[in-house]
């Protein structure tokens, strides 16, 4: 059985000096390389280095990058780090950006604290006051996120997917869970006047064309559908939507080939 590489090391290298550092991440490279732009932005605190001082100066466009290997450990990767630091003498101001000879990268043993079970037994049966709820929702309305963070959450799920346990966990999370009447309104409210851009319209359709043509995806709609009964008031809201609306003609013609095709053999 082939072994799983897990962690990348990386070179970003300055075009006009040649200069270069070298680090190693669990991330894509781009991902980290986000978060180094990011640091360079920001311009302050703890994880302001050397090495985002220079981004900062010389700006992103002026770098290239570089995977140099791909290893299956920290342990590995912290030795081949060394390895690549030394053998590029990036230490050396005048060639890279490096100020340690190595990269130490240490995981944390468990990396979700909600995997410890004494972490999770402090939140059950945790309800937040109602009004330190009421004086966050206050301090939030109307908040808007700076560039900077958009741009750092962006970066951090950039490429990420999750897996199926972690679906899994989701999905019976929210099973059986009803939305009260005030929290839809607050989902309708929020959502009132936003319009999408071009890009991510065209993004969502391929999604959804590409689910509506998984055949997996068809039978799972179907068995979800099955025996299912609409309430009255979701009835009239569908039959409020819905009105005064008119199909055209490309849409009507689809209808129309589609119930043509299943017609087919009925007879």
């Amino acid at each position: 059985m082939t072994k799983q590489l897990k962690w990348t090391i990386y070179c970003h290298i300055h075009r006009e000096s040649g200069r270069r550092y070298i680090g190693l991440t669990k991330l894509t490279w781009r991902q980290r390389w986000n978060s180094h732009v990011y640091s360079a932005k920001r311009g302050s605190g703890r994880n302001f280095s050397y090495f985002a001082a220079s981004i900062r100066k010389y700006g992103k466009n002026a770098f290239d990058h570089e995977v140099l290997e791909m290893c299956s450990s920290p342990e590995e990767a912290n030795k081949r780090a060394q390895y690549w630091v030394w053998t590029y003498d990036t230490r050396n101001p005048l060639r890279g950006f490096n100020l340690a000879p190595g990269v130490n990268h240490v995981p944390h043993p468990i990396r979700n604290p909600w995997d410890r079970p004494e972490y999770r037994a402090k939140f059950v049966g945790r309800t937040m006051p109602e009004d330190q709820r009421i004086a966050i929702s206050v301090r939030m309305t109307g908040h808007v996120k700076s560039t900077e963070v958009k741009e750092k959450i962006s970066a951090s799920l950039t490429g990420k997917t999750l897996n199926e346990k972690t679906r899994k966990k989701i999905s019976e999370a929210h099973k059986g869970k009803v939305i009260s009447p005030k929290t839809r309104d607050k989902i309708s409210n929020s959502n009132t006047g936003r319009r999408h851009t071009e890009e991510a319209k065209v993004r969502m359709s391929a999604v959804q064309r590409a689910k509506a043509a998984d055949p997996a995806s068809k039978v799972k709609r179907s068995e979800a559908s099955r025996g299912r009964i609409l309430s009255p008031e979701t009835r009239a809201n569908l039959s409020r939507i819905n009105t005064g609306k008119s199909l055209s003609e490309e849409t009507k013609m689809k209808i129309y080939a589609t119930l043509k095709k299943r017609m087919v053999g009925v007879h």
